[in-house]
């Protein structure tokens, strides 16, 4: 995995596939069409939750379409609904761990209070801003797991 540095605050999400995925970031937003940066909610004082931004199921398309992959989301926490509230499940504590072993991908969560995306090889989060770390800094809450179809 070679890393690349995100065009601009928003697009972590691309370009940490494009990481993962061993090709150019450029080619993942040409795809999608869009460059994230749209104003949807314009009235946000978060610089960062006004923008379109990327969404998973644009890479989850992309993977499919383009690279004959397939990017399996797994949960860190599965959650589900009663009708009263949602809560979580009670699942295997160190299933996330089996995973990030085995498998490389993408790791989304939170550093810093905001959402973010990284790519993982096995050893450590390629992070899109130019570091890489253990992913004990990184507050997991789902890992795609890239696979050839």
């Amino acid at each position: 995995m070679l890393p690349q540095r995100q065009p601009n605050s928003w697009s972590c999400l691309p370009t940490a596939f494009a990481i993962a995925l061993d090709v150019p970031v450029e080619n993942i937003i040409r795809y999608c069409g869009h460059d994230g940066s749209q104003l949807v909610y314009p009235d946000d004082s978060d610089k960062f939750r006004r923008r379109r931004s990327f969404h998973p199921q644009e890479m989850i398309d992309y993977c499919y379409n383009c690279k004959n992959k397939v990017a399996l989301y797994i949960e860190a926490h599965p959650m589900a609904t009663n009708g009263s509230g949602v809560f979580e499940l009670p699942i295997k504590d160190d299933r996330m761990f089996e995973y990030l072993i085995k498998e490389t991908g993408v790791l989304i969560g939170v550093v810093n209070k905001y959402q973010h995306a990284v790519a993982w090889d096995k050893s450590q989060c390629i992070d899109p801003n130019g570091t890489t770390y253990h992913f004990a800094h990184f507050n997991i809450r789902g890992f795609f797991v890239i696979k050839s179809m």
